[in-house]
């Protein structure tokens, strides 16, 4: 079983799970469906990913607007219609080449969208200068921390699915509302911080919750 996710940059945010038994189409396709809707369908400027194939398809099927392309002669069958990403989108993935095992070159490439586009995402980005994917591999290690159902070669492996899904969320709402990180800290004065949680870079909430607050927390049309 595997578990796509995914997380906001700047604030830390994990704002999409989808369970799934393969990163297949049909499982990237909803990852990129639901992150979508969460998100009220505005398309983000920088989409950063590994070189999985399908997640391309998933992309302009959501987002991708269709565009006709110009005829290059006045006979002749009429080109098909095709998606491109809206304006100021762009998806970008990251090639690692490794050598015994160690990373030994990194190199990004541009997929969708114009270079310009990248360029002014990156310039923008508060917390990256360059395409990479060290946020979603740093929340990947920290999820395993947290979740020993995630964890490698062990006895914890989840043997139910309903219980392999509850502990994912809660291990999710757990770090973005009850984990302050380190990253996201605010410098009030010499030498004093403002903790901050993903949430509340996000501006979800005022302040760190804690995990009764967590679990206490009543939803809204919910008893």
């Amino acid at each position: 079983m595997w578990d796509q996710s995914v997380v906001d940059a700047e604030t830390k945010v994990l704002v999409s799970l989808v369970h799934g038994p393969s990163r297949d189409q049909k499982t990237c396709d909803k990852l990129v469906e639901d992150f979508a809707t969460r998100t009220g369908l505005v398309p983000p400027s920088l989409v950063t990913i590994d070189e999985h194939a399908p997640y391309k398809n998933a992309l302009l099927k959501v987002y991708g607007v269709e565009e006709k392309p110009r005829r290059k002669t006045r006979t002749g069958q009429k080109a098909k219609p095709k998606k491109r990403l809206p304006a100021g989108m762009v998806y970008a993935t990251v090639h690692k080449t490794r050598e015994k095992g160690r990373v030994v070159d990194i190199r990004s490439k541009l997929v969708l969208g114009k270079k310009v586009g990248l360029d002014a995402a990156l310039e923008a980005s508060t917390s990256s200068s360059s395409v990479n994917t060290s946020f979603i591999e740093r929340h990947n290690g920290t999820t395993r921390h947290f979740n020993a159902r995630k964890q490698r070669k062990t006895y914890c492996f989840s043997k139910q699915m309903e219980e392999h899904v509850a502990m994912s969320w809660l291990m999710i709402t757990h770090d973005n509302f009850c984990w302050a990180h380190r990253s996201l800290r605010e410098e009030i004065a010499p030498r004093k911080y403002l903790r901050r949680s993903p949430a509340v870079a996000a501006g979800l909430v005022d302040h760190v919750w804690t995990v009764a607050e967590l679990l206490t927390m009543r939803l809204p049309g919910r008893r």
